[in-house]
């Protein structure tokens, strides 16, 4: 059995790894592999085609259902989404409207960007008053000014800041009314079907 994480190993999945580690998969009855993300991996697809039993996705799970892929959602993982925009701390970026003409990396996935596109909208920034520029994966591209703006996880990204000593400012959907679920749990229907019970146990 296995489970398709949304990213690469790390605390957010915390409680995949303390279940396997602590053998409470295996006092279940279970023998779970935990398997990391790898880039162009379609968790979804992947959930709704048997590669995976199980999977941690985003919100954008809602859309992948409506397109017809086999999924069923079990369980938020994190309440309010960590997907943020951060800037080191400036003068001249201090609210969103400030983005305009900016230089902003994005991850490659749009439908992520739900929450962030909805903070643009109500602060009146369309697609074409910035530049938008392939994400990097590289906070020390923010830190240099290779980019003004960094779309990231509140989990992640600050913390390095902070491990440097430098300041930073957050830009969150959340604070204009856009909460989002995030890291939610899903399998697939003909899973649930097929053995109600493992997926209970698990």
């Amino acid at each position: 059995m296995s489970i398709q994480l949304l990213w690469k190993h790390q605390f957010e999945f915390a409680g995949f790894y303390v279940a396997k580690e602590k053998g409470f998969y295996a006092d279940a009855g279970m023998d779970v592999a935990i398997k990391e993300y790898d880039f162009g991996t379609n968790i979804a697809k992947d959930v709704s085609e048997g590669k995976s039993d199980f999977g941690v996705d985003s919100s954008s799970l809602i859309l992948d259902k409506i397109q017809g892929l086999d999924v069923y959602l079990l369980m938020p993982i994190l309440q309010t989404s960590p997907f943020v925009l951060m800037t080191k701390k400036r003068d001249d970026l201090k609210t969103v409207a400030d983005l305009k003409g900016k230089k902003i990396m994005f991850t490659p996935n749009q439908v992520t960007m739900a929450s962030l596109n909805a903070m643009f909208k109500v602060n009146h920034i369309s697609n074409s008053d910035f530049i938008n520029q392939k994400h990097s994966f590289k906070i020390q591209d923010l830190i240099d000014d290779k980019t003004d703006a960094m779309s990231v996880y509140l989990s992640n990204e600050p913390y390095y800041m902070i491990e440097k000593g430098l300041q930073y400012s957050i830009l969150n959907p959340s604070d204009f009314g856009f909460d989002f679920y995030d890291n939610i749990l899903f399998t697939s229907k003909r899973l649930l079907q097929q053995d109600p019970q493992l997926v209970e146990k698990f």
